[in-house]
C-alpha cells in the first residue's frame, strides 16, 4: 500500500502520547485520494500491543467514535497500549473485511510504537464493517463539501440508513432517513430520530387535522417537514433551508412524496415575510467544543428576533418550537430560561435517548399538548410543563 502521511505526524506517532489522540488521514500517493483516517491513541496503563479497530461504515458519528470521551472508551476495553480507530474513506466501496485486511495490518506497522516487535491485532464489530454506498456529493458556498451516504442498518430487511455528512463536522449527522428497498420510508425515518419524533407527534397534538400554517427554519434535507405533513394531512408546511446544495441533496435523495413547499432563502429574512401558526426553529450553528450550545443559532433567541417571531403568529394559540442541543447543563437550562420568559405556556419534551430537548413555547395562556391520543402514548411520558 503506498500512502502519504504528513511527516511530522509520523515522527508523533512514534513515541507513546499518554491520553493523547493523534488524527491522521492515509492517502493514495498515486490518486492523491483519502483511503483511511485513522485516531492513534495511547494509554499505558492498558498491556503492551497495538490494535487496529476498523469502524463499521455509517457508526463513524456515533459517540463511541466522534468523541473524545468515547474513543478512550472504546481504547480501554479493547486493552492495549496502542489503538488505531480507522475509518474506511466514503468513496470506497468496501464490503468486507477481507478485501481490505492487509492494508489495514499494514496501517498498524505503520503507526505502531518505536521498539514494538509483537504482532499487530486487527478487530471490527462482531457483525463486519458493514456496507456504504454514496448517493449523492456537492459542494457548497456555505458547508463546504457535503454527501449523502446511505449504510447498512438491517440488510435481512432490506433497511438502511441516509445520511447528509459535511466534510468539516464529519462526526456528525446533519441529517438522516432510514430507506427500505431503496424508498424513504417517513414513518420509520421520523421514529429513528427521537428530537423529529418529539417535533412531529407535538405538532400531530396540537394541529390534528385542522388547516393550519407551519413554517420550518432550518429545513435540511425536509425530512422534518416531511413528517409534519404525513401526520397532518392538512396542514400546509414550508421548509425553509439556506443552502442550495442541502436542499438539492434533500430533493435527489431524501424526497418522500409529500406535498410540502421547500423554500431556499436565508431564514432570518425569510420570517419578516411569513404569517404562519406555527414556527420551528431548527437551525445550528458551528461549535468549538462538545460543550458549547449547537442549538438553536444565536440570531433565533435574541429578544428582539423572539418579539418578531411571535408577530409572525397569525392564531393566538400558536406558537414557537425550539429544537436545543447543548450537553452543559447549566447552559441548556439558562438558555431555556432565556425564552420562556417571552411566552405563557411552555413545555419541555426531553428523551434519554437523544441530547437534544425540544421547547413548545405558546402565546396563550391555555394548557395544551393534552389532547390524548393513545398512538403518540410516549410523547406525553416525555413532555413537562415549565411554565
Amino acid at each position: 500500500m503506498e500512502v502519504q502521511i504528513n511527516c511530522l505526524q509520523l515522527n508523533q506517532v512514534n513515541t507513546i502520547h499518554d491520553k493523547e489522540i493523534i488524527n491522521l488521514s492515509l492517502i493514495n500517493k498515486i490518486t492523491k485520494v483519502e483511503m483511511y483516517n485513522c485516531d492513534v491513541i495511547d494509554n499505558i496503563e492498558m498491556k503492551d500491543g497495538v490494535v487496529v479497530y476498523v469502524i463499521q461504515q455509517g457508526k463513524e458519528s456515533e459517540w463511541f467514535f466522534s468523541t473524545r470521551k468515547g474513543k478512550f472508551e472504546v481504547s480501554e476495553e479493547l486493552g492495549y497500549k496502542r489503538t488505531i480507530l480507522v475509518s474506511i474513506d466514503y468513496h470506497r466501496r468496501v464490503n468486507d473485511i477481507e478485501e481490505i485486511y492487509q492494508e489495514v495490518k499494514e496501517i498498524g506497522n505503520i503507526l505502531k510504537y518505536k521498539g514494538y516487535k509483537g504482532d499487530i491485532q486487527v478487530m471490527t464489530d462482531e457483525t463486519g464493517i458493514g456496507k456504504r454506498e454514496l448517493l449523492f456529493e456537492g459542494k457548497s458556498k456555505i458547508n463546504g463539501k457535503l454527501w449523502v451516504e446511505e449504510t447498512w442498518k438491517e440488510e435481512g430487511e432490506g433497511k438502511y440508513s441516509r445520511k447528509l455528512i459535511f466534510e468539516g463536522e464529519r462526526s456528525l449527522v446533519q441529517s438522516e432517513g432510514i430507506s427500505i428497498n431503496k424508498k424513504i420510508d417517513i414513518v420509520e425515518s421520523i421514529k429513528e430520530v427521537p428530537y423529529f419524533k418529539g417535533i412531529v407527534y407535538g405538532i400531530f397534538n396540537e394541529v390534528g387535522e385542522n388547516i393550519k400554517d407551519i413554517t420550518i427554519i432550518g429545513g435540511g434535507v425536509h425530512i422534518l417537514a416531511s413528517g409534519i405533513k404525513h401526520w397532518c394531512k392538512n396542514a400546509h408546511v414550508v421548509s425553509v433551508e439556506i443552502d442550495e446544495v442541502v436542499n438539492e441533496a434533500g430533493i435527489k435523495c431524501f424526497n418522500t412524496g409529500e406535498e410540502i413547499e421547500r423554500c431556499v432563502c436565508d431564514g432570518v429574512e425569510y420570517i419578516d415575510k411569513i404569517k404562519t401558526d406555527y414556527i420551528i426553529i431548527d437551525v445550528d450553528c458551528k461549535v468549538r467544543n462538545e460543550n458549547d450550545i449547537a442549538a438553536p443559532h444565536p440570531k433565533f433567541i435574541e429578544e428582539s428576533m423572539i418579539e418578531k417571531m411571535k408577530l409572525r403568529i397569525k392564531d393566538v394559540n400558536g406558537g414557537i418550537i425550539y429544537n436545543i442541543v447543548a450537553r452543559n447543563d447549566e447552559q441548556r437550562n439558562n438558555l431555556i430560561n432565556k425564552i420562556k420568559i417571552h411566552f405563557n405556556k411552555v413545555y419541555l419534551w426531553e428523551n434519554d435517548e437523544d441530547v437534544n430537548v425540544i421547547l413548545f413555547c405558546f402565546l396563550s395562556n391555555s394548557n395544551r399538548l393534552n389532547s390524548f391520543n393513545n398512538t403518540i402514548l410516549d410523547f406525553y411520558n416525555s413532555i413537562t410543563q415549565i411554565k
